[in-house]
């Protein structure tokens, strides 16, 4: 344990020596539901006059074809405007194919896309590189920001609404404080000198899945973003502060069809292991592949700090999901004092947070399981700001309202089998199996 544990303190000081470097004068805020994250991706895209740029591996249907058409306005009235999309191809409609080959004709040497497959490593192995990531990013001569978080834009990541009745009381949350029927998510957007990092990060995309895709070798232009003084959040009714300190941090982009260098989880265990009070995780699902997973938990157990898990609640999500993710999930609940299973019917939990002590906050597109230690894009960023941890904590707190607490120990450290029967009677019954 102890040889272990110097070993995970070496990584990390190496990791903090990093975080010398980084910058506290940028404004970040946070969208509270889809609603809120769809008004302020569409208010950057309304604002965009000299580069848009966005990363989603979740985008398709009718919400996807109205934003390329608002894309297209903008593009229309901005003739300097350039606009780079990287997307999945798994929730594309034909629809959405024949738009996109039709803004690229439009807007020649303007308009540039790449849609993106799953790759898989072998025949047997689950795992996959595809593009994961989620990043928006507008930059003009006068203003830059930068979306990030776990959000796409597929009618389920952006309808609001559920079959839940509006609560009476005002501390309670509403139906409208959830992000859809389908999806639960938290999206950060950022000003400041990190939205460069964000740039050259997604053209380091871009070319990556360029090459992948089998597309002719090119090269696109630098963009260098200038720095301004206007607060882009002051008029749009969104929660935000000012003067915080954060990292932007990523894979590495240019590792191709093996394990990547990524900074998100050497942050992660710097930060778990400086924890005091409080260590809140809340993740669609949580099991890191075996050779992090070891590290992770030898810190979490190794601190007096409180650890806590709000996670997805995965018999609500079919057979699969309850037999596969749900058993991974629970084999981890032990790890925790205390563990919530979001229990809205038909919503995913899909958010990809971690909270330290009420003042560092993570939010990014960085799932807790094998692909996003390896082999997925990721991005995400981490903020050391009090207030901005109180926002993300008050939304986790709506969550646990939501939630089930699993409080019996021995319920947490139920066997493999008694938990896959309860599991297959309970999904049965509630599916209708028969």
């Amino acid at each position: 344990m102890k040889n272990k544990v110097s070993i995970i303190l070496l990584t990390v000081l190496v990791s903090l020596s990093l975080y010398s470097a980084d910058i506290n004068n940028h404004i970040v805020a946070l969208s509270r539901n889809g609603s809120e994250t769809l008004s302020m991706r569409n208010s950057m895209i309304s604002a965009a006059e000299n580069l848009l740029l966005w990363s989603f591996n979740f985008a398709g249907g009718q919400i996807f074809r109205d934003t390329l058409i608002k894309i297209s306005f903008q593009m229309a009235e901005h003739k300097e405007l350039k606009t780079f999309l990287l997307l999945s191809k798994g929730f594309l409609e034909s629809e959405d194919e024949e738009l996109l080959a039709a803004f690229k004709e439009i807007f020649a040497g303007r308009f540039f896309y790449i849609v993106t497959s799953v790759h898989s490593r072998g025949l047997i192995s689950p795992a996959t590189m595809e593009l994961h990531s989620k990043l928006q990013i507008i930059s003009n001569d006068n203003i830059s920001v930068m979306a990030v978080g776990g959000s796409g834009l597929t009618k389920s990541m952006t309808k609001t609404g559920l079959k839940e009745p509006e609560k009476s009381t005002n501390w309670l949350p509403t139906k409208n404080s959830f992000v859809s029927e389908s999806f639960r998510d938290t999206d950060a957007f950022v000003q400041g000198p990190a939205v460069q990092e964000g740039i050259d990060y997604f053209f380091k995309l871009f070319m990556k899945w360029h090459k992948v895709e089998g597309h002719p070798d090119c090269n696109f232009p630098s963009f260098k973003i200038r720095t301004s003084s206007q607060n882009f959040f002051e008029d749009k009714n969104l929660r935000y502060q000012e003067h915080v300190q954060l990292k932007f941090t990523h894979n590495d982009p240019d590792q191709l069809f093996s394990i990547n260098h990524n900074e998100i989880p050497e942050r992660m265990l710097s930060w778990l292991l400086g924890a005091h009070s409080s260590i809140v995780f809340a993740q669609m699902f949580f099991f890191p592949p075996e050779y992090y997973a070891e590290q992770f938990f030898d810190v979490m157990r190794s601190s007096s700090a409180k650890k806590i898990l709000i996670t997805n609640n995965n018999i609500g999500n079919g057979p699969f999901a309850a037999l596969c993710f749900g058993q991974l999930n629970k084999a981890n609940y032990p790890q925790f004092d205390e563990v919530y299973e979001y229990l809205i019917t038909g919503v995913l939990y899909h958010k990809k947070i971690l909270v330290i002590d009420d003042s560092k906050v993570f939010i990014g597109s960085f799932n807790m399981s094998a692909n996003s230690f390896s082999y997925h894009d990721e991005c995400g960023i981490f903020i050391e700001d009090s207030a901005i941890a109180r926002m993300a904590l008050d939304d986790l707190d709506d969550d646990r309202l939501f939630s089930t607490l699993i409080v019996n120990k021995a319920d947490k450290e139920q066997n493999f089998a008694e938990k896959a029967l309860g599991v297959l009677q309970e999904t049965f019954l509630k599916h209708r199996f028969f």
